[in-house]
């Protein structure tokens, strides 16, 4: 019988333990800043655009690395497109609306004509 109390008293005082080491505070504070960029928001790049052009007026289709800032047009010729453009020829390729994320982690521009 006294083995029995014991282990009661054991048990109580191991679930009490448990409830208190619970309500401690964490010793890492919480992740307060969002994970996501908020839309509208713009990073910075400077480097290269991966565009992926492909069609039926298109006489080199493919993935091309230009550089930030290049136009429809350059791209248009430079993969031989010989339709009417749908994009105006003198603006520049529009990374941050268009841009997908590919499989291998790579942002890329996907036009189809």
């Amino acid at each position: 019988m006294r083995a029995r109390l014991i282990k009661c008293v054991v048990g109580a005082a191991a679930v009490a333990i448990a409830c208190a080491a619970a309500l401690l505070p964490a010793p890492v504070p919480p992740r307060t800043e969002g994970l996501a960029v908020p839309v509208g928001q713009e990073a910075p790049y400077g480097g290269e655009i991966c565009v992926l052009i492909r069609g039926d007026g298109v006489a080199f289709p493919g993935s091309y690395a230009l550089p930030y800032g290049t136009t429809y047009g350059e791209l248009f010729a430079l993969a031989g497109f010989a339709g009417e453009s749908p994009y105006p020829a003198d603006a520049p390729v529009r990374y941050g609306e268009d841009a997908v994320l590919g499989a291998d982690g790579v942002w890329r521009i996907e036009i189809v004509v």
